[in-house]
């Protein structure tokens, strides 16, 4: 802001002596036609805290990881590149590179940070269900919830990437497999202390559920009607069902349960 001073007044210029030149990205600055007599000074406005590199990193990590995961659900795996992802992001390749160095960096960080997300969600949309049993059946539907947001799709894209990446596959396998165990132990330890034992989940029907769910998202992608898709979903919450409620009768009659296969 611009006065000016003379003797023991300030004197305020009036709009028809002042031009004014806004720019949002700078600072504003003014013309003025200073009267005669009077001596110009300057009121300095407080400047903006200056963001400290963290937090600009951070910034810049967020719109990287952002910009793939729209692209990787959108157009693929093999078309997700580099250049594409720091041109969507509205970053320099030297930006993006320095937080992400390859590729492969930035899509590990992708799959850590969606199974990061999806472990808050998760208790976001269960821990209201009071019954216990109900808490598990239900964990089919959302994990096919969260499966076909654009970062499920994401993850997927990427586990399917890893199979002409070696350095990819090498790193990805033991993070999609810790994030598997890890899910299954805290479901482990929510029956425990629930007090249902004989509900514990075996890694089987886990890992059943968990690549029946997959399958319906890639489904989804090249259905021409994926709102069906919700009705297999309820079919296999009916057969988790099934399958507990026959092995808490300890029936042999089950035909879910597991059987040698036939010699004949």
């Amino acid at each position: 802001m611009c006065t000016w001073r003379s003797c023991d007044r300030i004197y305020k210029p009036s709009t028809r002596f002042v031009n004014v030149r806004i720019d949002c990205h700078r600072p504003v600055s003014w013309v003025v036609r200073v009267p005669k007599g009077f001596e110009m000074t300057t009121l300095a406005f407080d400047k903006p805290a200056r963001r400290s590199q963290n937090e600009r990193s951070a910034e810049t990590r967020r719109k990287v990881v952002d910009a793939a995961v729209r692209s990787l659900a959108e157009r693929g795996y093999s078309a997700t590149t580099t250049t594409t992802v720091a041109a969507e992001a509205g970053v320099t390749r030297g930006a993006m590179f320095h937080q992400y160095p390859t590729k492969v960096d930035l899509m590990i960080d992708i799959v850590t940070l969606n199974y990061e997300e999806e472990r808050k969600l998760y208790h976001e949309r269960l821990d209201h269900i009071q019954d216990i049993k109900e808490r598990f059946f239900t964990l089919a539907t959302v994990m096919w919830e969260l499966g076909k947001r654009p970062a499920g799709i994401a993850v997927l894209e990427i586990m399917n990437g890893s199979r002409s990446d070696p350095e990819l596959a090498r790193r990805l396998g033991p993070t999609v497999n810790s994030a598997d165990l890890d899910a299954l132990r805290n479901l482990e330890t929510v029956l425990m202390e629930a007090g249902h034992p004989e509900m514990t989940p075996d890694l089987a029907l886990s890992r059943l559920v968990m690549a029946s769910i997959r399958g319906l998202v890639i489904e989804r992608v090249f259905s021409a009607h994926p709102e069906e898709l919700d009705e297999c979903v309820v079919r296999l919450r009916t057969i988790i069902e099934i399958y507990y409620e026959q092995k808490l009768l300890g029936s042999s009659a089950s035909p879910l349960r597991k059987s040698k296969p036939s010699t004949a």
